[in-house]
């Protein structure tokens, strides 16, 4: 067996004067990372008001990726960490490449971590980021190969690829934010047959919920050809587990502020780089094949749950890049707009743990105030995470127990 080497590195790993850039990790956090990825998730989030703004007006944004804490509902324990004021792809992938490069030369190239998953907020950035740092993949290779792994073409599951999603809480908010302004009489509606989509185990069954879905949505009346799958549809929503689908929770978990999207991928852009995704075409075929069954008749009754305008948002908008909030590239996971089960854990509510571990940061550590100088920010990140790191120095043996 290879012999670990030992690095020995401080807590700064780069230091970048234009754009204003400084990466961080140590090597007890590199450790905790490959002991730990490979079998849990990973998450990674990014906030702001850390550190003024500098003389040129440019933001800074403070970037953390952690891994979910062993002992649940206790804050993610972070890993690697960048403050910059260049919010590009480019420097996104560096950060994770160099963090990625220091484990190579820990651990040895042919010994390096592959994370089982990493979570993300709406931030298309670190989505592309992670294809590409983790799997060496774009997003047009990942969405062909989850339709493969989905039609049955190829593995589902490889241990060779780490999974990407998004945070579902995080994307069942942005629902909600739509259907609050243009669904907003049938908001728990459109909710839940999201919720159904998001719940599908295989795309069969996915295909299934969406043929009713189209139905219903682009149905102007109720006839006796469109009834069934209007009936078929509310029966799966009345047996929907109420107890795990409380929607008034839905958005109350903290999304990164408009202060921190700044130089993201917008989510028009995101979405025209997945225009080419086999989603959108299965699902548009699903669709056209209902429209016979949604021909108007204006002497039925109107029908209360149509909307051409959600529709076409969930067809053009979500169904695209299904395999990144859909649950059907999951292993072993029972999953819910509330609980998000993987590996024994919580996926919506470990990014929410994650993202009060920002507030601690910035109202304990940092006071609540923005940090004028760079160097004292860096100071107190640096008594913040070795602190994290030392209340969780178990965390790999704790974690290697699980079976």
């Amino acid at each position: 067996m290879r012999a670990e080497k030992e690095l020995g590195f401080g807590f700064i790993q780069k230091i970048s004067a234009s754009p204003c850039t400084i990466q961080y990790w140590s090597e007890e956090g590199l450790r905790l990372y490959h002991a730990l990825a490979e079998k849990d998730t990973l998450f990674w989030d990014a906030t702001g008001s850390v550190v003024r703004k500098g003389d040129d007006s440019k933001r800074f944004l403070y970037y953390e990726l952690a891994l979910r804490h062993p002992v649940k509902g206790k804050m993610g324990i972070p890993v690697s960490a960048m403050l910059t004021d260049d919010q590009s792809l480019p420097s996104v992938q560096d950060w994770i490449a160099r963090f990625r490069h220091d484990e190579k030369k820990l651990f040895g190239h042919s010994n390096i971590c592959q994370p089982k998953l990493i979570i993300s907020d709406e931030s298309w950035v670190f989505i592309i980021a992670a294809l590409k740092e983790f799997n060496t993949e774009t997003l047009k290779d990942f969405l062909q190969r989850a339709w493969n792994g989905g039609i049955g073409k190829e593995q589902r599951v490889r241990s060779d690829k780490t999974i990407v999603h998004l945070c579902k809480s995080h994307f069942m908010q942005k629902v909600k934010r739509f259907c609050s302004q243009h669904y907003k009489r049938n908001l728990k509606f459109g909710l839940y047959i999201i919720s159904l989509l998001l719940n599908s185990k295989t795309l069969n069954e996915a295909a299934e919920i969406f043929h009713d879905i189209s139905i219903v949505l682009l149905s102007q009346f109720v006839t006796n050809e469109n009834r069934p799958f209007k009936d078929r549809l509310l029966q799966k929503i009345n047996a929907f587990d109420t107890s795990v689908a409380n929607f008034s929770e839905v958005g109350e978990i903290g999304a990164v502020s408009d202060e921190a999207k700044a130089g993201y991928y917008t989510e028009e852009h995101f979405v025209s780089l997945a225009g080419f995704s086999p989603f959108k075409k299965w699902a548009q075929s699903i669709a056209d094949a209902t429209r016979v069954s949604c021909i108007s008749n204006e002497t039925e009754q109107k029908n209360p749950y149509y909307s051409e305008v959600f529709f076409q948002q969930i067809i053009n908008r979500y169904i695209p890049i299904f395999p990144l909030w859909g649950s059907f590239l999951l292993p072993n996971e029972t999953v819910s707009i509330k609980e998000s089960s993987f590996n024994k854990g919580d996926i919506s509510k470990t990014q929410g743990t994650i993202e009060n571990r920002f507030r601690i940061l910035k109202q304990i550590s940092l006071g609540d105030k923005k940090n004028s100088r760079i160097d004292d920010f860096s100071e107190e990140l640096k008594r913040h995470t070795v602190s994290c790191l030392l209340y969780t120095s178990d965390a790999a043996d704790d974690m290697q127990c699980v079976d």
